[in-house]
């Protein structure tokens, strides 16, 4: 979004780094270091481009330590724009050369969150370690946590993954449906039984008055290809969104 980001004058190199340039022209004052109308500077641009670990050595050479600055209006640290956009190597990057930082949430959303949505399991590998348990079952704006976006975004193998680094299955979101009320909408009762074993409860009922049993029996009889292919659609319109900025 081009037009955007210059609509909110957003520096010339900024739009450099978020497009991957292969000339990128970096200026000879600090006009680089001012942040955009929105308040994103030029490390969330950097986050934003195709492939960032190839610019890392030269924007930290011209930036220094303005790597820790979060959006002045959204909170989003550039970090958590990696995560969302899959940049692995970045990732990597980030976690051995820069400081961690404490927050890095945009909104509600925290790293955990930003993982879950991305579903790359390298990405996950490289910051499971490195990211307090204690915040893996928050939820969102929309009071999903991490593993029902999973759910969604990574299916049956990426579940398994989050509830083994200690997800809650049974933790409410808005509409108050719990993990297998997400899982059972895609009408598979083999997931839905192995995640019965893994501690999922089955006898919550959503704000309709359903439990996931429920949603899972009207799934079965009911659902059509067609409909698993808005599903996702949906899941995945969802996911672009989180990508603009």
């Amino acid at each position: 979004p081009v037009g955007l980001w210059r609509r909110r004058r957003a520096h010339s190199l900024f739009i450099q780094l978020a497009t991957g340039s292969a000339s990128l022209v970096w200026p000879d004052d600090d006009s680089a270091l001012v942040s955009d109308d929105d308040g994103y500077g030029v490390w969330h641009y950097w986050a934003q481009g195709p492939e960032p670990h190839l610019l890392w050595t030269k924007v930290r050479q011209h930036v220094g330590a303005q790597q820790d600055l979060h959006c002045a209006h959204s909170g989003e640290h550039p970090l958590h724009r990696l995560i969302l956009r899959g940049h692995a190597q970045a990732c990597g990057l980030w976690t051995t050369h820069a400081s961690f930082p404490e927050h890095a949430c945009s909104h509600a959303d925290t790293l955990w969150h930003a993982l879950a949505w991305t579903h790359d399991t390298s990405v996950l590998t490289i910051l499971q370690d490195k990211l307090s348990l204690a915040h893996i079952n928050e939820r969102d704006e929309h009071g999903l946590t991490p593993v029902a976006i999973a759910a969604h975004r990574g299916g049956q193998n990426a579940v398994r993954q989050w509830l083994m680094l200690g997800a809650d299955p049974n933790v409410p979101d808005e509409q108050n449906k719990i993990l297998l009320h997400h899982v059972a909408q895609y009408g598979d009762i083999s997931w839905y039984t192995e995640l019965q074993d893994m501690g999922a409860l089955d006898d919550v009922k959503n704000e309709r008055g359903q439990t996931p049993l429920d949603v899972l029996k009207d799934r079965k009889k009911h659902g059509t290809v067609v409909d698993m292919d808005m599903l996702r659609a949906h899941w995945e319109k969802r996911f672009f969104q989180k990508l603009m900025f």
